[in-house]
């Protein structure tokens, strides 16, 4: 059983599970990843030991987002805090965390 973060749905078994960049590859670029080295870029895109990086979800959830940047896509709003900004992403810090989040400024 698998959990779909981005549209809080259970899907059963892996081949009904698509894993996305939370934060698009391309944001992360546009937002500062563009002056990281090769092999900095390539850790991030396979990071597995972030739970913001990399996500499971629906493929008909990673449809919709595509690689739209949160100012054009936000998963159920009961899962959006989790999202980092692409700024914070591309910094890997906690600074630009989303106003009104729990636990966040």
């Amino acid at each position: 059983m698998w959990h779909s973060y981005y549209d809080d749905v259970l899907v059963q078994g892996p081949s009904g599970v698509d894993i996305d960049h939370m934060v698009p590859l391309a944001e992360v670029h546009d937002s500062g990843g563009y002056s990281w080295t090769t092999e900095r870029r390539r850790r991030y895109a396979n990071d597995l030991g972030s739970d913001v990086t990399l996500v499971g979800v629906t493929a008909r959830s990673n449809r919709q987002k595509s690689d739209q940047d949160p100012a054009t896509w936000m998963p159920a709003p009961a899962v959006h805090c989790r999202r980092p900004s692409p700024a914070s992403a591309a910094r890997r810090s906690t600074e630009g965390r989303r106003p009104g989040c729990p636990g966040r400024r």
